[in-house]
């Protein structure tokens, strides 16, 4: 807005996808695999996962040291993620299995609320995690292991002329978001 100063900016916060044409959005944010067929992407990023979970859990249920050990585990994840086949590695060494969420909540930020009680290992992106991990209030499992990475796409309709304002939108956050790491030190600053 400060680079814009006559765009007007209406922000809609939902975890559940939109019908972007009925709705009359210009442009929404997807994470993860796009099942839109008529819709126009770009992408903006791909985000790191990670696992994390409460002391007290940890200390209750012992601490994964290995992918595997997860399977043993109560598993918090957002509808995005859900149960899904992941891979992990570390050096050159993949460990591919199937993560069940015991707990699937739409909203991630009460994804996020249960494992800080301590309800389980919650498995979300590393940016949502760095307040909590910084605070202490959440441990990252498997920390030495990459855990995967979700996808982050601007979607705009296709049934339509995309709007300038929604292109320049997209252009802005391509500059500010497409970079994991820039964005890991700002979250921690």
């Amino acid at each position: 807005m400060t680079r814009h100063p006559e765009l007007n900016v209406d922000i809609c916060i939902d975890d559940q996808r939109q019908d972007l044409v009925t709705e009359g959005i210009d442009l929404a944010l997807r994470v993860g695999t796009l099942s839109d067929s008529g819709t126009v992407a770009r992408r903006i990023g791909c985000w790191p996962l990670a696992l994390a979970a409460s002391p007290s859990y940890l200390q209750a249920m012992g601490t994964p040291q290995v992918p595997g050990d997860l399977l043993s585990h109560r598993l918090i994840s957002n509808t995005v993620s859900g149960t899904k086949l992941c891979s992990f590695r570390r050096g050159g060494h993949v460990e591919s299995i199937r993560l069940t969420s015991r707990l699937t909540i739409s909203i991630n930020e009460v994804c996020i609320a249960a494992a800080v009680a301590g309800s389980g290992i919650v498995y979300t992106g590393i940016l949502a995690l760095r307040r909590e991990l910084d605070d202490g209030s959440l441990v990252q499992v498997l920390p030495d292991w990459d855990v995967g990475a979700f996808k982050v796409h601007a979607v705009f309709p296709s049934r339509r002329a995309i709007k300038a304002s929604a292109r320049a939108f997209a252009d802005f956050l391509v500059s500010e978001l497409s970079d994991p790491e820039k964005l890991s030190r700002d979250a921690g600053a």
